[in-house]
């Protein structure tokens, strides 16, 4: 819970913001005053509400309330879902690179990206990174990275949204998935459009029983070129306290 505060706490302001302007909006008084020229607060229980338009104005500014009524209502949901998925802040400050040799190394898994793993294009440049994947539709805001067990065949409850409008070009960024969990051998870090997987429950095994027993911060360092290709060079596994 504290994690999720750490990483989510600008999408979860904005969202409460945003949501409650979308909420301050009166399209019972908006939608009478257009088709009447009057306010429903002087008609019948006073209630600005589609209920009251439609007793003391009629069905059709009722239902041109009750439209209005759920668009915001589905603004403000669309909103929410594109802030918690897009405005994901920089990692914790224990799991930054300059703090990993601080960290006994029991409680940090670095699992370097495979050369050119199922690309789809090559990688020409020598400090793009080890891995190039799928480059980027400029015209979705956001893409982003999950956790999947392949033998429970369940996804986890982390998950990780990069907006390529705000991340930084040219240099390696670090992403941080939400919130900690607990991997099992067998769960794999993927990306919707990725073209490679990392096996990070089998590294997190590989440090024996214990580690399994763990959460596990998960850490992407990514960069976008300016041709808006994505590269990942590594994922940083953190243990949690």
């Amino acid at each position: 819970m504290i994690a999720f505060f750490q990483n989510s706490w600008l999408a979860l302001l904005l969202s409460v913001v945003v949501s409650y302007l979308f909420g301050s909006i009166s399209f019972a008084v908006i939608v009478t005053r257009l088709l009447r020229h009057r306010d429903i607060r002087d008609f019948g229980s006073g209630n600005a509400g589609a209920t009251n338009v439609l007793r003391s104005q009629g069905v059709v500014p009722a239902l041109l309330t009750t439209i209005g009524d759920l668009a915001k209502s589905a603004a403000s949901v669309t909103f929410s879902g594109w802030a918690f998925a897009s405005l994901q802040l920089a990692p914790p400050e224990g799991a930054l690179p300059e703090n990993l040799a601080k960290l006994p190394a029991s409680d940090v898994i670095i699992i370097e990206a495979p050369e050119n793993a199922k690309n789809l294009m090559d990688c020409t440049d020598g400090s793009c990174g080890k891995a190039l994947y799928e480059k980027i539709d400029t015209k979705k805001a956001a893409y982003g990275f999950g956790v999947y067990n392949q033998k429970a065949k369940n996804y986890g409850s982390s998950s990780l949204g990069i907006n390529y409008k705000t991340a930084k070009k040219n240099e390696f960024k670090l992403y941080t998935l939400p919130r900690p969990g607990i991997l099992h051998a067998d769960s794999i870090l993927f990306g919707g459009r990725w073209h490679i997987i990392f096996p990070i429950g089998k590294a997190v095994a590989a440090k024996g029983a214990d580690a399994l027993k763990k959460k596990w911060q998960i850490i992407v360092s990514m960069k976008i070129s300016d041709n808006n290709e994505a590269y990942v060079d590594r994922v940083i596994l953190v243990a949690k306290p």
